[in-house]
């Protein structure tokens, strides 16, 4: 098993790929088998998989184990590693967008940055907290008493 650098993050959908290369690190030699599985959960039952396909599977795995036999040096017939898979949404719809919600939102947030701007006030107080605004209470905390 080896790695080439054929494959980045960077190069997703790209459609002209550079060719590759010499070069490649060995992740693993000397083995005899090796094997993937996959941990399905639908919140009701759980079950190891030996295959995983991403354009039929409505879900990621919850886990990918790993399965290698005949590895020298190891007083086991069998290595195995299982590898859990976190996933975290975010926001409200579970990653579906509106576009006349996000269409509202950027006009919101336009005109408060308008508004802003226009005042020149700065949302910080000297302590780098968010603040902003003024004290329009009646009770004048910060006026020294009166001489008289």
């Amino acid at each position: 098993m080896a790695e080439g650098t054929r494959f980045s993050p960077a190069m997703l959908g790209e459609e002209n790929l550079p060719p590759p290369t010499d070069r490649a690190a060995v992740l693993l030699d000397g083995f005899k088998t090796l094997r993937f599985q996959y941990m399905m959960n639908d919140g009701v039952d759980t079950e190891w998989r030996p295959d995983w396909n991403g354009h039929d599977e409505e879900a990621l795995p919850a886990a990918v184990r790993i399965m290698v036999e005949g590895m020298a040096g190891l007083e086991i017939p069998v290595w195995g590693q299982e590898i859990p898979i976190m996933v975290a949404m975010y926001g409200e719809n579970l990653g579906e967008v509106d576009e006349e919600d996000l269409a509202e939102q950027l006009e919101d947030e336009e005109a408060a940055n308008a508004a802003q701007a226009g005042n020149g006030q700065d949302d910080d107080d000297d302590n780098g907290r968010a603040g902003g605004g003024r004290d329009d209470d009646d009770d004048d905390d910060n006026e020294a008493p009166d001489p008289e």
